[in-house]
């Protein structure tokens, strides 16, 4: 349904080509840790976005999300990227370009979500 699975398809394509039997969550952890390291510290609109996260406070998300779990969340966020990252190795499995598309996906389907679009 979602793009995001496109992502995790194509890298469990990649994965399984190389460690057939091998648990691919380390690897996916690591790699998606390292593009949103990379968005992080890369991006423009990074200084605005944690701004208004800051700014925020957590709200249900209808019936998938509690307003306490979506502030956990928005908590934890915000101060996620102060961590050390020095035991991320170089992606293998995703690739920028991959992550590119997701975001410019997932940017529509919110604006349409939210009506502004």
């Amino acid at each position: 349904m979602y793009r995001s699975r496109e992502v995790g398809t194509a890298f469990k394509a990649r994965f399984r080509a190389k460690f057939s039997d091998a648990d691919h969550a380390p690897a996916y952890y690591n790699d998606t840790d390292l593009a949103d390291l990379a968005l992080y510290r890369s991006e423009p609109w990074v200084a605005e976005v944690y701004a208004a996260l800051e700014s925020a406070r957590g709200e249900a998300a209808e019936d998938m999300l509690t307003a306490e779990e979506v502030e956990k969340w928005r908590l934890r966020q915000l101060h996620w990227f102060e961590q050390d990252f020095s035991r991320l190795k170089p992606a293998e499995f995703v690739t920028r370009e991959e992550i590119d598309r997701y975001i410019e996906f997932a940017a529509e389907k919110c604006l349409e979500y939210f009506g502004v679009k």
